[in-house]
């Protein structure tokens, strides 16, 4: 079973590593980003919004990505806050940001240091199509 297949609580740090050792490439199911740092420029909440308007698809955050292709785990950290805090900020930005309301699976994979690996499962959505919305107008993907 492909992991974006996979029930996201089901999915484990050796899922990650056989992404990397089986060079797996971002496709329209998975995207892979090394840092949760996107968020301002909308394109995370973009890639949202397609994968919701198509068949649905998985973010990986805390794995990098060479050429597409899964490269190395690098942690994502929490800055400080708990897992519950980061999980409703991540949620609060999602449907502060997408209309119409859109529920994703969130889920982590702790690390051996304090970083993890931030799983986010956008399912195919019944209700699109669904857009970014920011101050200015309305983006639909």
């Amino acid at each position: 079973m492909v992991i974006y297949e996979k029930n996201i609580t089901d999915i484990e740090l050796e899922d990650i590593n056989n992404l990397i050792t089986e060079k797996q490439i971002e496709n329209k199911y998975l995207e892979f980003k090394s840092q949760m740092t996107d968020w301002e420029n909308d394109n995370i909440l973009k890639t949202v919004c397609g994968f919701a308007n198509a068949d649905g698809g998985l973010f990986i955050y805390g794995l990098k990505e060479q050429n597409g292709e899964a490269s190395e785990i690098t942690g994502v950290s929490l800055d400080g806050k708990s897992w519950d805090d980061k999980k409703r900020q991540i949620q609060d930005i999602i449907a502060g940001n997408i209309e119409p309301r859109l529920n994703v699976e969130i889920n982590i994979i702790y690390l051996d240091n304090t970083d993890v690996i931030i799983l986010i499962k956008v399912p195919k959505s019944w209700n699109p199509p669904h857009c970014v919305k920011n101050k200015k107008n309305r983006i639909f993907l």
